[in-house]
């Protein structure tokens, strides 16, 4: 039996991701886990108590990752706040996101403007990642334009928080997972695996942030964003 041309660039579409993790994921859990989950970060932001670390305070797994970009707070948080898929998308690798069923955006791929409908979150709103699996975590807590923080139900029960602390430079846009700890050897594979994607994915999400912010910083002082939003 012979594979057709569609079938071949169907297997090589969805191949090549897998792939690509298989191999990450193998360095993973080879010994570069712990510089893939936190990637860029600083060893004092590492270690620091960072706001919202208290909404899962029995966690035992951490990963602190991050970026400087050359804008303020005010014009970073916009971008943050309208992520999600079905909403800015997640400005990550779109034909990933399209492959996995992530890849719903109001764009119809990750937003290059802001969306000020987008920009009120509160408390209790979703963060949308994989319809297909129902996977969504809820906002536990924001203060914008600093802090938010998702709490979810992954392997395990696990915050991911964005924190935005201005400097001398700009602006360090600082993101951490915290996560209970791993018990057995299918979940230690299955988060070399996660933290594998999390590390592609998430690495690609804050590079294209900082783009977008410093490209775009005069546009944000321009979109009429409600007051209470940038309170």
């Amino acid at each position: 039996m012979t594979i057709g041309r569609k079938s071949k660039i169907a297997i090589a579409v969805v191949g090549v991701p897998v792939v690509l993790t298989s191999i990450w994921g193998m360095s993973f859990a080879a010994g570069l886990g712990d510089w893939m989950g936190n990637w860029g970060s600083t060893g004092i932001e590492r270690g620091i108590r960072l706001p919202g670390d208290e909404v899962l305070p029995d966690a035992e797994n951490m990963g602190t990752k991050a970026i400087s970009i050359n804008a303020t707070p005010e014009e970073i948080w916009p971008w943050i706040a309208q992520m999600g898929v079905g909403r800015a998308g997640m400005y990550s690798y779109d034909w990933i996101d399209r492959i996995i069923g992530s890849g719903d955006a109001v764009d119809g791929h990750s937003a290059t403007v802001i969306h000020p409908e987008l920009q009120e979150r509160k408390v209790g709103d979703l963060m949308v990642f994989h319809p297909p699996s129902g996977l969504a975590y809820t906002v536990a807590k924001v203060s914008a334009p600093r802090l938010i923080v998702y709490q979810g139900q992954s392997l395990s029960q696990v915050t991911w928080t964005f924190y935005l602390l201005p400097n001398d430079d700009g602006t360090r846009l600082i993101t951490r997972w915290r996560g209970t700890k791993s018990t057995g050897a299918g979940e230690t594979f299955a988060n070399a695996v996660f933290g594998t994607m999390d590390f592609v994915m998430e690495q690609r999400m804050l590079t294209r942030i900082k783009e977008l912010a410093e490209e775009h910083a005069s546009d944000v002082r321009n979109v009429a964003i409600p007051l209470d939003v940038l309170k």
